[in-house]
């Protein structure tokens, strides 16, 4: 009666051991993978958030400067009351505020509008359009527009190995 019993020997085992180990073994590369894969995106998110707060700084920075221009323009030009004299005034002022960040920022003036550009990075940008008021206004200037935009299209090329998997 004991050897109609059926038995497992030691090849079934040890197939079985086989097998949780290399399952284990995939599932430990695979947590690896992910772990590494997000400390990479945190790390280019991190770098994302820290240029886009130094733009900011250096956006608020010009804004401040241009501010500064436009208040002496202001104050010297009170006492003419020439309105169009104290516009060109500005555009010159502005044009003449030293190129303390480079190529990152591109400031113009047109017809009482002055546009700010400060590249965040590559694909974005900070667009801030203040309208300079009227000599006899009690505000220098209006702010009209502070805004993040796109400098760049998206193409979608660093996404074709899907097209080939069917996505």
């Amino acid at each position: 009666m004991d050897r109609d019993k059926l038995q497992v020997g030691t090849g079934v085992t040890s197939i079985l051991m086989i097998f949780v180990v290399l399952c284990l073994t995939t599932f430990g590369v695979l947590a690896y993978e992910t772990a590494v894969n997000d400390v990479k995106l945190a790390d280019k998110q991190e770098k994302g958030i820290v240029d886009m707060y130094n733009s900011e700084f250096i956006a608020e920075n010009t804004i401040m400067k241009i501010d500064d221009a436009i208040y002496k323009v202001k104050k010297e030009s009170l006492a003419s009351g020439d309105n169009d004299a104290y516009m060109t005034n500005i555009k010159n002022a502005i044009e003449n505020l030293p190129k303390t960040y480079g190529e990152q920022v591109k400031i113009s003036v047109n017809g009482g509008i002055i546009n700010i550009i400060v590249e965040i990075d590559n694909v974005r940008s900070y667009d801030i359009n203040l309208r300079i008021l009227e000599l006899t206004e009690d505000k220098r200037y209006e702010m009209e527009k502070y805004a993040i935009i796109n400098t760049s299209d998206w193409d979608g090329e660093e996404f074709e190995d899907f097209n080939e998997i069917g996505f």
